[in-house]
């Protein structure tokens, strides 16, 4: 009886050994499905990092882009402005001339003249409005040229980004 009772613990502790030891393997397998289940959505979350990023840079190239024809229409306006002024102040420079001649070759006309006179005056005040207004848009011009180098600093940023 005492053998048979302890051939009985000895099975009943092997049926135990053999629970335990299926219970841990269940439980490692438990443990390998989740561990493969957040490796999958850390890659899911890495590949949508990366199309973000890509479509970042996109984004910031496409603004650089822009800045840069921005930066191109401002030049020709000034230019354009710049152009206006000079012959604006042609133009007053000839009617000063005109107003000059009329005073010397008629005392009668010296009223004429002088009006004409403060027209040209009139016009080159025009004409320095038109310069300091071509100023303001040299200096809008440079700011543009600074923000295209701005988006290109945060285009690269982006793009160091998405390489790491």
């Amino acid at each position: 009886e005492k053998q048979a009772a302890k051939d009985v613990a000895a099975r009943a502790k092997q049926e135990s050994a053999l629970a335990a030891s299926a219970e841990k393997a269940r439980i490692q397998a438990a443990i390998a499905q989740n561990t493969k289940e957040k490796q999958e959505r850390a890659g899911a979350v890495k590949l949508e990092a990366a199309r973000e990023a890509a479509s970042k840079v996109k984004a910031a190239k496409v603004e650089a882009e822009r800045a840069e024809q921005a930066i191109q229409a401002a030049i020709r306006q000034e230019r354009a402005k710049k152009a206006q002024v000079l012959e604006v102040i042609r133009q007053a420079k000839v009617v000063e001339a005109e107003a000059a001649r009329a005073e010397q070759l008629v005392a009668a006309a010296a009223k004429d003249a002088k009006a004409k006179q403060d027209i040209a005056k009139q016009e080159t005040a025009k004409a320095a409005d038109a310069k300091k207004a071509s100023t303001d848009a040299d200096n809008a011009r440079k700011a543009a040229v600074k923000k295209k180098a701005q988006a290109l600093d945060a285009a690269n940023e982006a793009a160091l980004k998405e390489k790491v």
